[in-house]
């Protein structure tokens, strides 16, 4: 039992928290110049509109930045922790079963993008494991 959780434990974290912080920023000032130009098409704004939403965009610039800088350096921080944690938990294990976490990864390796490729082909909404969280298309 101890060594079914430890097994599920570790799966959960090797394979959970990919997170990968520039898919979530758009620091580029083209992607910023390109997104407030589809805002000013979609919402019919006014050139003082976009005036007032730049000024915004550049008072928030900075703290922004420095927020993503800290994200990605506790990603990394992570990372370093989760690699950690993976190498003592592999002295515990003996060598078949650390083959058999290897096998198991990449068996949900391959079913995760064919969950994805079908999902994707069957149009279907992504539902979010975490609680209360939904994204629709």
């Amino acid at each position: 039992m101890k060594n079914s959780l430890l097994l599920i434990l570790l799966v959960f974290f090797t394979l959970g928290g990919k997170i990968n912080a520039q898919q979530h920023q758009l620091t580029d000032k083209k992607d910023k110049a390109a997104m407030l130009e589809k805002m000013k098409e979609k919402l019919s704004l006014t050139d003082q509109q976009v005036t007032d939403i730049r000024a915004i965009d550049a008072k928030y610039e900075n703290q922004e930045r420095t927020l993503q800088d800290q994200m990605e350096k506790l990603r990394s921080q992570h990372v370093a922790l989760r690699k950690q944690k993976k190498s003592e938990i592999d002295q515990v294990l003996t060598a078949e079963q650390r083959q058999k976490i290897g096998e198991w990864k990449n068996k949900n390796r391959k079913g995760g993008k064919d969950h994805m490729r079908n999902r994707h082909l069957e149009n279907q909404p992504h539902k979010n494991k975490h609680k209360g969280i939904r994204r629709s298309n």
